[in-house]
């Protein structure tokens, strides 16, 4: 699955705020499990989009993986501006 396809799944507009605010409480930067949960996808999808390159905003930090959140933000479109 790739990333666009999990943008499409994205809640209604009406809805947005919680993920915006959602996506602020975590700081800089979040787990892949976190990202996640933001995505709406399993830990295990999460972590093979991490493998094939294809989770934005990936950081590996030696053995640790965290994931951007400004990168997660832009990629899910949440700085105001509209899916298409």
């Amino acid at each position: 699955m790739a990333l666009t396809d999990i943008t499409r799944r994205l809640p209604p507009r009406e809805n947005r705020l919680r993920w915006e605010e959602q996506l602020d409480e975590l700081g800089a930067t979040c787990s892949v499990e976190q990202a996640a949960a933001v995505l709406g996808v399993g830990r295990g999808l999460a972590y093979e989009l991490a493998r094939r390159g294809e989770l934005p905003g990936l950081l590996k930090l030696s053995r640790r993986l965290r994931v951007s959140v400004p990168a997660l933000k832009r990629a899910l479109q949440v700085d105001g501006s509209e899916i298409v």
